[in-house]
């Protein structure tokens, strides 16, 4: 008796593995286009160089050229289901280094103020709303630069986007204590009220015709710099936003610097900081007097002629609170200030 077998076609998309894979293939593939543009986008956010853009483009290239025939080589002899899953692990732990990889570093907040600003006002087209910026030439904040222009960028959006015509903008840079910046963004607008704020900043409900993403990125901006978002508002009061992040001292002992010899005082910065110092140049003997306390500083230097009058308070204040004061000699470059080291024995 002779038996015919028959190899009945399974239609593809029955086949018991197909849909899994289709459905983990797009979702893979949609991760990988993120991914694509979140990197893009964040290297442009730091660098502002178009080049950079070519070089990240190639660096993605190079590898599919340089990889291409060893890979094909290596899906025929090892089991294609253990690549893939390697490969994709391999993905997810670089998208997580991404995520977690907001260097710290001292970003000179005006300059990016203010490159902030211009751009927000390009893109708004807003010509009857004017924007001013408070923030001192020497204000340095030691923090991830990603996460201060995300807030700046969102904050700076929606005030536009709720000040009148003929209103202000107020972007500025204050002393929030010791080692403390904060920045903060104020409009002159409508104001919300308090279940206005809540529902503003819950991801999809700002209820301004927006998808309350911007609320959100501040959010998570605030949090990447280590700090809550305070929102201060009411009806007709306009709204302030703002955060608190490092000033840029990078964990080191602080200078306050005094001189107004603008030939040296570079010099004598540069001597500071590679003794170990980080330096806050001072305006006036007030403003050095000032800033002892304000940035607990271990050691203050002046040079004649200051501004403001006699250096006689900067020394009995820096006594009081035990700083050593160091007065440079006319032409001195600081090359004999003390260490960190020996200013605090």
């Amino acid at each position: 008796m002779t038996q015919t077998v028959t190899d009945e076609l399974i239609p593809l998309h029955r086949q018991p593995g197909f849909p899994p894979f289709v459905t983990a293939r797009l979702f893979a593939s949609l991760a990988m286009q993120i991914q694509a543009i979140i990197v893009a986008w964040q290297v442009y956010a730091i660098t502002k160089d178009p080049l950079t853009l070519g070089y990240v483009g190639l660096a993605q290239f190079l590898p599919m050229v340089i990889l291409l025939l060893p890979a094909g080589d290596l899906v025929d002899r090892v089991d294609r289901r253990l690549l893939l899953h390697l490969s994709w692990a391999v993905q997810a732990l670089c998208s997580a280094f991404l995520e977690g990889a907001q260097a710290h570093s001292d970003i000179s907040l005006r300059s990016l103020l203010e490159e902030e600003i211009q751009g927000a006002i390009e893109a708004a087209s807003c010509v009857d709303v004017s924007v001013s910026l408070r923030c001192g030439a020497r204000m340095y904040a030691h923090a991830p630069e990603v996460a201060v222009r995300r807030f700046v960028q969102n904050a700076l959006s929606n005030s536009l986007a709720a000040s009148p015509k003929g209103s202000g903008l107020l972007v500025e840079v204050l002393s929030a204590g010791r080692g403390v910046l904060e920045l903060a963004v104020e409009d002159q607008g409508g104001g919300l009220s308090a279940e206005e704020v809540m529902r503003c900043f819950r991801l999809g409900g700002s209820g301004r015709g927006s998808t309350g993403v911007g609320s959100e990125s501040q959010l998570h901006a605030a949090e990447a710099l280590g700090s809550s978002l305070t929102v201060r508002t009411a009806p007709g009061a306009g709204t302030r936003v703002s955060v608190r992040m490092r000033a840029a001292r990078s964990d080191r002992p602080v200078a306050i610097l005094l001189d107004q010899d603008a030939t040296l005082r570079d010099q004598v910065m540069a001597s500071l900081a590679s003794a170990g110092w980080w330096v806050v140049p001072a305006d006036s003997v007030s403003d050095a007097v000032g800033g002892l306390d304000r940035w607990d500083a271990s050691l203050a230097v002046h040079r004649r002629g200051a501004r403001g009058g006699s250096a006689g308070p900067l020394h009995r204040v820096a006594s009081d609170l035990q700083i050593r004061c160091v007065e440079l000699p006319a032409g001195d470059v600081g090359q004999g200030l003390p260490s960190p080291a020996e200013a605090c024995v």
